[in-house]
């Protein structure tokens, strides 16, 4: 990812589950403005069907939800996420493949499911990473 120009906002992955078929991540909008007590985001559906976006806005305690969240996925246990009256969420239910679906709440209530078979564990590993890259630019914003 190149590095975002000063003055403008970076976009970063929180989190991504993806096979050859489907994918659903999360993108982060990280202002280079201190002090945000929220920033943008967006969850992305992307497969041969169907692909959209919603977006939401996230807190730093939404971050940490999403971290207890890893954790219970990891330990096979189905999760949702962020809190539902936010507006937009997703569901991930870990089975054999993934089922993750994402709500949109809005005027017009919408979800989409997609199965989604990640490979192994690697899955952990990047969700993790990109967690951390996220949690770190956005203490670098002053968040």
């Amino acid at each position: 990812m190149e590095p975002a120009a000063p003055g403008s906002p970076r976009v970063l992955e929180l989190f991504r589950f993806h096979d050859p078929r489907h994918a659903v991540a999360a993108l982060v909008t990280v202002p280079d403005t201190p002090g945000a007590p929220a920033v943008a985001a967006e969850l992305v559906v992307e497969s041969a069907f169907v692909s959209g976006r919603v977006g939401l806005s996230l807190t730093g305690a939404d971050l940490a939800d999403w971290e207890l969240r890893l954790a219970d996925l990891e330990a096979l246990r189905a999760v949702q996420w962020p809190p539902a009256e936010q507006g937009a969420w997703l569901s991930v239910v870990p089975d054999a493949p993934f089922l993750i679906t994402v709500y949109d709440a809005g005027r017009v209530p919408v979800e989409v499911r997609v199965p989604v078979d990640p490979a192994g564990r690697q899955w952990q590993e990047e969700n993790r990473a990109a967690l951390d890259r996220v949690r770190r630019a956005w203490e670098e914003a002053g968040g």
